[in-house]
C-alpha cells in the first residue's frame, strides 16, 4: 500500500514539475519614454502638428485634427529598443 501511495505521489509531482517551465522568464524592457514639451504649430494642409518637448528637440506628427485644449503636452514615445532619441517614434500626444 505505501509502494502505490509514494508512486502516485511522484506520478502527481513529475505532473506538475513538467507543466511548469523550467527556464526563468526573461525581463523584457519596456520600449517607452514619455516626455513634456509644447506643441506651437498645427498645418491645416498637411495635417502636421510641430511639437517641442523640454529637452529641445522638434518633433512632427500627423493628425487629423490635434485635440489638445492647452500648449503643453506630453508625448509618448516609442524608443525602438534604442538609446538615441532621434530615432524615436511618437505614439500618443497627451
Amino acid at each position: 500500500m505505501k509502494k502505490i501511495v509514494f508512486f502516485i505521489l511522484v506520478f502527481i509531482s513529475v505532473i506538475l514539475l513538467s507543466a511548469t517551465p523550467c527556464h526563468a522568464r526573461k525581463h523584457t524592457r519596456t520600449h517607452v519614454r514619455y516626455a513634456s514639451g509644447s506643441w506651437y504649430c498645427y498645418d491645416v494642409n498637411t495635417r502636421l502638428l510641430y511639437i517641442e518637448t523640454d529637452d529641445g528637440n522638434l518633433w512632427t506628427v500627423k493628425t487629423d485634427y490635434p485635440q489638445l485644449n492647452h500648449m503643453h503636452v506630453k508625448v509618448k514615445f516609442d524608443t525602438r529598443n534604442t538609446k538615441k532619441v532621434e530615432d524615436d517614434r511618437i505614439i500618443k500626444v497627451f
